[in-house]
């Protein structure tokens, strides 16, 4: 009869994972997790789990189990591309955090309409006055409250039908 322990499949060393993870710094846990479809939270409960005879420390990694992780799913983590793990996504557009940005005239994007511009009527030192395409109130905001809505000058994205249902 085969035990748990004789179907683990020794693809991994604690010394191999951590090599890999060392040598790619931006490769963090969630990528890992992400590129090899397995689940996030209990990779992270493995890496956080105590080593015997080693005081805790809450912030080091426990290659050892992570690696077990990864053996029990019979995943061998050098097998996977590092180097397109290891590009860092760049965004296509950013959030706008200085008001000296914004003037009378241009169009902007927030998060509430993520494809439908608002036009800037009208600006004083402390409020803006937008009004969404197509509508004919305008809004008075404080800066505050503008900065806070995410505003930027190219359109987000849409999200899909699934994540909207699961948010």
């Amino acid at each position: 009869m085969k035990t748990k322990k004789t179907e683990i499949c020794e693809l991994n060393t604690a010394e191999s994972v951590k090599n890999l993870l060392e040598n790619h710094e931006t490769v963090s846990l969630r990528k890992l997790a992400l590129a090899t479809d397995t689940t996030y939270t209990l990779l992270l409960k493995a890496s956080k789990k105590p080593q015997t005879g080693v005081a805790y420390n809450p912030e080091a990694v426990n290659y050892e189990e992570v690696a077990n992780y990864f053996n029990r799913r019979k995943i061998a983590l050098n097998e996977l591309d590092w180097e397109s793990l290891s590009e860092v996504a760049q965004r296509d557009s950013k959030v706008v955090k200085d008001m000296g940005q914004f003037e009378v005239g241009k169009k902007v994007y927030l998060r509430k309409y993520p494809a439908t511009p608002y036009e800037i009527i009208y600006k004083t030192e402390t409020h803006i006055v937008i009004m969404l395409e197509g509508s004919t109130e305008p809004q008075s905001w404080s800066h505050k409250t503008f900065l806070l809505n995410g505003p930027q000058f190219t359109p987000r994205a849409v999200k899909s039908e699934k994540s909207k249902e699961l948010a």
